[in-house]
């Protein structure tokens, strides 16, 4: 069975590509497959180990990125295609009908490259697709059959809303310890993700990194520091637009302007605006890093914090939870109800309720530096024993054969 794999990681993190090409320049002009390898052997791409860990199901497992353009067109020059001038889109079609897959896993939220995915590709059985705690309005997802999703919060509201959802942790990628470096200097303590200033994403974390940093040494690695004066100027525009809606309400005169499509566009901002990053958490902040980066930053790391987004107020779900404890970093994360069921806390994970405490248990652990090694260690090997890709992948086996059960048992196709 063969599943494809399409997504573009330029849409939720654009300074990766430039950084992966500082570090490999032949690869814009190079061929297809060393640049294929050269991207799934960085490990960057969360779904990029299922192409190793769905082989033991009988899945071959075919990674598409459209926003990988050097690579997309080296694709389409090799296979004919070089005097045709396909669009992005075009390609992904291409080379869907090239795999013929069965499955389908699009990591997108563009609807009308799906519908023409469902439409044109005949062998696609059934569509998933993934969503993790923080949910952007998903213009895809009428057309997926299944969404995938890392938090029992979302499975809640996406079911709410009418949508299929079910529940799969991420995982660890064992082959990633092999491609790191020996720690020679190591970070006391680091954070390494998005602060994203909007409701339902990370303002919580915001407030307790600047609590955390105040008082232990904290070293911040986010992709939230690459702003533009583009990204000023909207939170400007929107800034004034929140202000005028506001006035016009005071006036009485807003029901009569609704028809305006520049005043409904206004009235959906829910909150205040705020500036694209906070500058007392910039001072100071580095680059965001990527892929086998990401990875040596959180082997070199003592101790890791983790903060889960707004809303992840209940269930431990995200990524650095696995990835974290994988590479051997003492992690320190947010207590949630079922961090027991991953970890056991104070022994494989140290576990905070406050930005108090999360202080309190970083300067013990500091000054405690051999339990904290034994407590990385026992999370490593739980990670290794319980949350890799290889058991997520028999997970994933069995929720795609359900599906295309009750497709053929309701007569469903595309």
């Amino acid at each position: 069975m063969r599943i494809l794999n399409v997504s573009d990681v330029g849409v939720p993190y654009p300074s990766y590509l430039p950084r992966f090409y500082d570090r490999f320049p032949d690869l814009i002009h190079g061929d297809y497959k060393a640049h294929y390898d050269a991207i799934l052997h960085d490990h960057f791409a969360w779904a990029m180990p299922f192409n190793h860990a769905m082989g033991p199901f009988g899945y071959e497992v075919w990674n598409v990125d459209r926003g990988i353009a050097a690579m997309q067109r080296a694709w389409a020059r090799e296979n004919g295609h070089s005097r045709s001038a396909l669009s992005r889109d075009d390609i992904v079609i291409a080379q869907a009908k090239a795999f013929s897959p069965d499955i389908l896993f699009y990591d997108l939220s563009d609807r009308q490259l799906l519908r023409r995915l469902r439409t044109e590709v005949q062998s696609i059985r059934a569509v998933f697709g993934w969503v993790g705690s923080p949910m952007t309005l998903g213009k895809a997802w009428g057309l997926m059959d299944v969404l995938l999703t890392c938090a029992p919060e979302s499975v809640d509201r996406l079911q709410r809303m009418g949508v299929r959802a079910v529940h799969v942790n991420h995982s660890f990628n064992p082959e990633i310890t092999g491609r790191l470096h020996p720690s020679v200097a190591r970070i006391e303590a680091s954070f390494i993700g998005s602060v994203v200033r909007r409701n339902e994403f990370h303002l919580g974390r915001e407030e307790l990194l600047l609590r955390f940093r105040d008082k232990v040494p904290l070293q911040i690695y986010s992709p939230s520091l690459h702003v533009t004066g583009r990204d000023y100027l909207k939170a400007a525009v929107a800034a004034i637009s929140y202000g005028t809606i506001g006035g016009l309400k005071r006036a009485r005169v807003l029901p009569r302007l609704r028809w305006l499509p520049i005043v409904q566009r206004a009235e959906r901002i829910a909150s205040p605006p705020r500036l694209p990053i906070n500058r007392r958490l910039a001072k100071g902040m580095l680059p965001a890093v990527f892929g086998l980066e990401y990875f040596q930053v959180l082997k070199d790391s003592r101790i890791t914090l983790n903060v889960h987004a707004d809303t992840s107020p209940v269930y431990a779900s995200n990524m650095r939870l696995f990835e974290a404890t994988g590479v051997g970093s003492c992690l320190l994360t947010d207590w949630k109800k079922n961090i027991g069921e991953l970890y056991q806390p104070d022994a494989e994970v140290v576990v905070y309720r406050s930005a108090e405490e999360a202080v309190e248990k970083a300067r013990w652990l500091s000054e405690h530096p051999l339990e904290g090694e034994e407590i990385a260690v026992a999370g490593a090997r739980r990670t290794l024993a319980s949350h890799t890709f290889h058991h997520r992948a028999a997970q994933i086996d069995d929720i795609i054969r359900d599906e295309l059960a009750h497709h053929a048992g309701s007569g469903l196709n595309n």
